[in-house]
């Protein structure tokens, strides 16, 4: 219900264990949400709390902040091939109209000869 809370507002560590206080809108309900909450426990089990602030870090860079020319590099060292074209957005244009001319570079418009070759009849699209 207070989705500002803290987890040590809803769990406990004790002698005998982790107590979970949940206080949610509505009860569990599906099979799903219930495996979700079985699954959710044990790692809550391992968490250690700390009196301090919560914080966002990247930890895959030495600064602990996260970048887009960090996250490709990384990514470049993972044997992933370099895209052959670097589309640039033009501020000018609309943004609908520079998402279509994106996906005409990626060739990603639904165009019948590409739902043909992802074998999706376009006759089934009007």
């Amino acid at each position: 219900m207070d989705k500002l809370c803290m987890v040590a507002n809803r769990a406990s560590w004790a002698d005998e264990g982790l107590n979970v206080y949940w206080n949610c809108a509505r009860q569990v309900l599906s099979a799903d949400e219930t495996e979700e909450v079985q699954n959710l426990t044990p790692l809550l089990r391992s968490f250690v709390p700390r009196a301090r602030s919560d914080a966002w870090c990247w930890r895959l860079h030495s600064s602990d902040s996260f970048s887009v020319a960090n996250i490709k590099h990384i990514m470049g060292r993972c044997n992933r091939s370099q895209p052959d074209y670097v589309f640039s957005w033009n501020n000018w244009v609309p943004k609908k109209g520079g998402v279509v001319a994106w996906m005409a570079v990626k060739e990603r418009l639904p165009t019948k000869s590409a739902l043909a070759s992802r074998n999706i009849d376009s006759c089934t699209m009007d």
